[in-house]
């Protein structure tokens, strides 16, 4: 997992190769409302437009408020396990 500061360094590598907006496919995006509120502020510098797919906790009103805030224009939210409690317990 980067620390925010080295996603930071990293949007500045794309953009500097062109990138307009960005896309984290990241489990561990939202890892903790801190860091992410973090990723924000440091986004938010960048001026970048980005989307995430993440996992649906831990979230709250003000991360996402935030989020938004940095250029965050769309969030796919997935969580759970793809194979389902129930059919591990046939097995």
């Amino acid at each position: 997992m980067n620390s925010p500061e080295r996603i930071g360094e990293e949007v500045e590598l794309v953009k500097r190769m062109g990138a307009k907006r960005i896309f984290f496919h990241d489990d561990t995006f939202n890892l903790g409302i801190d860091r992410t509120i973090r990723i924000a502020e440091i986004l938010k510098k960048s001026g970048v437009e980005y989307a995430a797919q993440c996992r649906v906790t831990p979230v709250n009103e003000e991360m996402v408020a935030r989020l938004a805030d940095s250029g965050c224009r769309h969030i796919s939210w997935g969580g759970g396990d793809p194979v389902g409690e129930d059919a591990r317990q046939d097995q």
